[in-house]
């Protein structure tokens, strides 16, 4: 919307485009990316996700009101979830008191309530991260996101202060993306910028 604006603000009074060029442009960060993920890493990568997610059950057992259909369709709808300011502001005391960020206290709530309803302790749940880690991206065009699976373990029922000490955890990353703080991003330079961590800890 600030780039909308300046350059409506620069058409309505006759200017030239007022932006200034971009460092990089998206082919080069999909450049990067591609060069990067090859080779021994790109195979030390899959072997991790092969490990961590082997013998995860490939759907929830939750209580529906119709049978799933043959084939899925992914059609479906959106139920919306207000958590105003007093909750919040409970959840950030409660994160406080354990020691943990709010994305942690709210993760393990949610887990709390798949597994309440579906009756399983294992469980995979889907985190998208936003994956513009660095200054140069920020304002490029493109699709970054990048979804984490996070399995989870939530046997004998763990109280909520267990999953926050790590014991709940079944080795999902505490950060999977890292800034490579050594280089900088060029057209000129190679291509580095953000990696992803090889090995991830519970």
């Amino acid at each position: 919307m600030r780039e909308l604006s300046s350059l409506y603000r620069a058409f309505v009074a006759g200017q030239d485009d007022p932006l200034p060029p971009l460092a990089i442009q998206y082919p080069d960060y999909a450049a990067w990316q591609r060069q990067w993920l090859s080779g021994e890493r790109l195979q030390s990568q899959a072997q991790y996700w092969r490990e961590t997610l082997s013998g995860a059950p490939a759907r929830l057992a939750l209580p529906t009101d119709r049978p799933r259909p043959l084939q899925q369709s992914f059609a479906g709808a959106s139920v919306p979830v207000v958590i105003d300011a007093a909750l919040t502001g409970g959840l950030k005391r409660l994160s406080r008191k354990h020691g943990t960020t709010l994305f942690m206290t709210v993760l393990a709530a949610w887990a709390a309530v798949l597994s309440r309803l579906s009756g399983q302790d294992d469980l995979v749940i889907g985190v998208p991260s936003a994956n513009r880690s660095r200054r140069e991206v920020e304002e490029l065009i493109g699709f970054f996101v990048n979804t984490l699976a996070l399995r989870l373990d939530w046997r004998a029922r763990r109280a909520c202060r267990s999953f926050w000490s790590g014991h709940g955890a079944r080795r999902w990353p505490r950060r999977s993306i890292r800034t490579c703080r050594s280089s900088r991003w060029s057209r000129s330079s190679s291509r580095r910028g953000p990696s992803i961590t090889r090995r991830c800890s519970r």
